[in-house]
C-alpha cells in the first residue's frame, strides 16, 4: 500500500468507517438497502386478535329479546260486586224515555229505561227501543241474591224472568258485561197498558 495512503487512514479513521457503511449492506440482516436505506424485506405479519361479532347464541340482538309479551287473562281479573246502600230509581207512566232524568244511567255504558209503547226494560246508551230477545244490551240478569251470585245462571232479561209484568218483588242480579260489575235489582212495580212505567231498587258500589 502507497505509504501516504497509510498515512492518510491514520489520520482520519472515521472517513474510512462511513465510507464502508455506505456500501449498501446491513450488517444485521444481511440484506440489501435500497437508495432510503429501508430494510426491502417484509417483516412478518402480525396475526389479528380482533373478533367479530355474529349474530349465534350469545350475542345481543334486536330480535333476540325474551321479554314476556302475555297478554293478562281477562278471566283471572276479579269482577267489581256493587253491594252498597239500595236507591230507587222511577220511571213514572208516559214519560219520555229519551230524557236523562227518566234514564238510570248505571255506567256511561248502560242507561236503562222503557218505551211508553209497553214491552219491556232497554239500554238507551246503545238503543232506542227494545229488543225481546236481547234488551238490555249488555247486561246479563239471574233470579237470585248478589252473595250467589257465582252460582247463578245469567240470561237476557225476558228469559230470566220470563214475563216482565210478573217481575215485581222478585231478587235479581244483573251483571253489567262491558264494566264486568254485578248489582242486586227488585222491581217494585211494573206499568200495563203500553203506559211505560216501572219501579225498581238496586245496589250501589
Amino acid at each position: 500500500m502507497n505509504l501516504n495512503f497509510k498515512s492518510y487512514l491514520r489520520r482520519f479513521p472515521l472517513l474510512l468507517l462511513i465510507g464502508a457503511c455506505s456500501s449498501g449492506y446491513d450488517d444485521d440482516t444481511s440484506s440489501y438497502q435500497g437508495e432510503t436505506g429501508a430494510n426491502s424485506a417484509s417483516a412478518p405479519a402480525t396475526p389479528s386478535t380482533s373478533s367479530s361479532t355474529t349474530s349465534g347464541s350469545g350475542t345481543a340482538t334486536s330480535g333476540s329479546s325474551t321479554t314476556d309479551t302475555t297478554a293478562t287473562d281477562s278471566s283471572t281479573l276479579e269482577p267489581t260486586v256493587w253491594s252498597g246502600e239500595l236507591v230507587t230509581f222511577t220511571k213514572t207512566d208516559g214519560s219520555d224515555p229519551n230524557d236523562e232524568s227518566n234514564q238510570d244511567r248505571l255506567t256511561s255504558n248502560v242507561w236503562i229505561t222503557r218505551g211508553n209503547g209497553g214491552g219491556q226494560i232497554y239500554n238507551a246508551a246503545v238503543n232506542s227501543s227494545a229488543n225481546k230477545e236481547l234488551s238490555p244490551v249488555g247486561t246479563e240478569w239471574a233470579v237470585g241474591l248478589l252473595e250467589d251470585r257465582a252460582t247463578l245462571t245469567f240470561e237476557n232479561f225476558r228469559s230470566a224472568v220470563t214475563k216482565p209484568q210478573e217481575v215485581v218483588d222478585t231478587n235479581l242480579v244483573v251483571h253489567l258485561i262491558e264494566d264486568d260489575i254485578y248489582l242486586s235489582v227488585v222491581f217494585t212495580s211494573w206499568s200495563v197498558g203500553q203506559k211505560g212505567g216501572f219501579q225498581y231498587q238496586r245496589s250501589t258500589p
